[in-house]
């Protein structure tokens, strides 16, 4: 009884903040309720901005509740610092109190999506300057020379216009962007490769598991090639890859990643969907559709093969699909992967990240790959903010960031910090009568904009932190390598940098650069039939492809006298007899810039 009066009060609450203010003039708008947004809007009302939260879902929490992604992709440095910070680690501690001294092994890194969608409900509530409005038809931005003056709001069959001074676009797919005309970039385009789209993800829920069961077969039997800590499952790729899809064409399984709810209720995280459009309401209906009979095959397949799940029982799939890549707006600066893999300390910074580089399939053929794991990096202000629009900030995953380095920071918890930073900023603009363009280049303004996130509970030190190829002469090359995903590390940032290049690498990588650079030439390298490959045909296969004009019968000369390399590479080329990794990334990029200085001076 005690526990339906406080369901009954907090309801009334959140009905109170929605309708009872009539306001229509506002400091800052945030569109979209997904954590990012929510973040934002509660930073923004913090920092005592009128702030109106609004969103066309009935529910709030977005990815973590109607998506059902129930674990957090935690971003902690090697020595345990949590660097996301802030209000993320508020709805991080609010999950269970023992996250507040746990380790990696026994905090609570998985939660009911009620539990969630609680919590979210509960934070937005405690701030008296913000109003949310749920269940809107359609959000419309009206805009005038490059500012949006308000949002038209159809809802219930009425047209309402909110003013406002600040945009936070929070939206799944940066529809706001996409309606006030900021660039963008779809999938891969950054690569030369639109249609190239991390996969879409039917996130499922199974009842009745066995949790002591599963942990005691994870504990014993290495085979399963699993992990587990207290809230959180992971592993038995060998097992489910052996799983036939029915919809083999469009439809694989990776590992499991399972999420537990409470005591035998969990979320399944394992489907991979390829071949959808991201933005075709019509698509992706079809893919729930198939999701629906293949997350149903996928549980029974889990019931007979993995421990703990004897006798437990499919109970549904989530309201919204996991789509993890759509648009890529085009801000003041692109965060790239090689930004990430040398830890970058931005002076506009605003969040810091530390998730591997995590790229998940992009085609029925691969199962993804990890490019690398950072230790820390930073997320710079002019990441969020977009070209052409100068009072719109993007806090979510569709901000300006490379589509390889994307990989990392389209995590959630990495978006929570990255959201409030946009609401300290935000307020700032506005007390200040400031453009945010102005405070993204403004290095003294950056300085007064991180005292107050570190006040409010962010982390944002300063850090140099060495890498594993810092001060290395080929170090832009090595950069152009991982931009490209031609250099790929893994977990460990295995990149030996020095041993000889295999043959093998060379024709993948050379088809790779092919590929991002839009050269349509088809190249024989049958005469590559040793282990290795000497600089010398390294230089033979450049000066084909590039089609240089020929000055020496020695095609190191030759690539050298045409501006082509530089001297340090092609002392290089002379020196040994193998090429190595890193000559081969530094000759991918000088050949890259030689491209680009030849288009630029036609």
């Amino acid at each position: 009884m005690h526990k339906l009066f406080l369901v009954i009060v907090f309801a009334f609450i959140i009905s109170v903040n929605i309708s009872a203010k009539e306001e229509k003039f506002f400091d800052v708008i945030v569109i979209g309720t997904d954590p990012e947004g929510i973040s934002a809007a509660i930073s923004s009302a913090r920092n005592g901005m009128k702030t109106l939260l609004i969103d066309k879902r009935d529910r709030v929490g977005g990815l973590y509740t109607l998506g059902g992604l129930n674990s957090l992709d935690m971003n902690c440095t090697s020595d345990g610092i949590l660097l996301t910070q802030g209000i993320f680690r508020e709805f991080f501690f609010a999950i269970d109190p023992v996250n507040e001294f746990a380790d990696f092994w026994h905090r609570r890194d998985s939660f009911s999506t009620s539990q969630a969608e609680e919590i979210f409900n509960k934070m937005i509530a405690r701030e008296p300057n913000l109003t949310l409005q749920m269940g809107a038809d359609k959000i419309s931005p009206v805009v005038k020379n490059d500012i949006i003056s308000s949002i038209k709001v159809n809802q219930d069959g009425r047209e309402n216009i909110f003013y406002g001074k600040i945009f936070i676009d929070s939206t799944q797919n940066a529809d706001i962007c996409l309606l006030s005309g900021v660039p963008y970039k779809l999938g891969g385009s950054d690569i030369n490769d639109p249609s190239r789209k991390q996969a879409i993800t039917q996130i499922f829920r199974m009842k009745g598991v066995k949790i002591e069961e599963l942990k005691q077969a994870v504990d014993s039997e290495p085979a399963y090639q699993a992990k587990m800590n207290t809230y959180s499952t992971w592993g038995f790729l060998d097992i489910m890859r052996r799983y036939q899809p029915i919809y083999d064409k469009n439809i694989k399984v990776r590992g499991l990643n399972i999420g537990f709810e409470n005591e035998d209720t969990v979320l399944i995280n394992a489907m991979q969907m390829i071949g959808f459009n991201s933005l075709s309401d019509l698509e992706l209906d079809i893919a729930r559709e198939l999701a629906k009979v293949e997350c149903k095959n996928i549980a029974s397949y889990i019931i007979e093969e993995i421990p703990g799940f004897e006798g437990a029982s499919y109970a549904g799939e989530m309201e919204e699909l996991y789509i993890r890549e759509s648009r890529h707006i085009v801000g003041e600066y692109q965060l790239k992967a090689s930004d990430m893999m040398s830890h970058k300390d931005f002076y506009d910074k605003i969040a810091w990240g530390g998730y591997p580089i995590d790229i998940q399939t992009t085609n029925i053929n691969n199962f993804g790959y990890i490019v690398g794991d950072p230790e820390a990096y930073s997320v710079p202000l002019r990441s969020i903010v977009p070209k052409k629009i100068n009072n719109l900030l993007v806090a979510s995953k569709n901000a300006s960031y490379h589509s390889i380095g994307f990989g990392s920071v389209r995590v959630v918890p990495i978006g929570m910090a990255v959201g409030q930073g946009a609401g300290v900023v935000a307020a700032y603009a506005n007390n200040h009568n400031i453009t945010l363009r102005e405070i993204a280049y403004d290095k003294n303004i950056m300085k007064q904009i991180q005292q107050a996130l570190i006040k409010q509970g962010a982390f944002l030190e300063d850090m140099d932190l060495a890498y594993n190829y810092k001060g290395h002469e080929f170090e832009e090359g090595i950069a152009y390598a991982y931009d490209t995903g031609i250099l790929l590390g893994s977990y460990e940032n295995k990149i030996k940098l020095e041993e000889p290049v295999l043959s093998s690498k060379i024709i993948e990588a050379i088809n790779k650069f092919q590929a991002v650079e839009g050269i349509m030439n088809k190249l024989d390298l049958i005469d590559l039939k040793d282990e290795y490959a000497s600089g010398e045909q390294l230089a033979n296969i450049i000066y084909t492809l590039l089609k240089i004009e020929e000055t020496n019968l020695d095609k190191r000369i030759n690539l050298y006298e045409c501006g082509v390399i530089s001297e340090k590479l092609f002392q290089r080329l002379n020196s040994n007899a193998t090429i190595s990794n890193s000559g081969l990334y530094q000759m991918l990029y000088e050949s890259s810039r030689y491209l680009s200085a030849q288009s630029f001076s036609l």
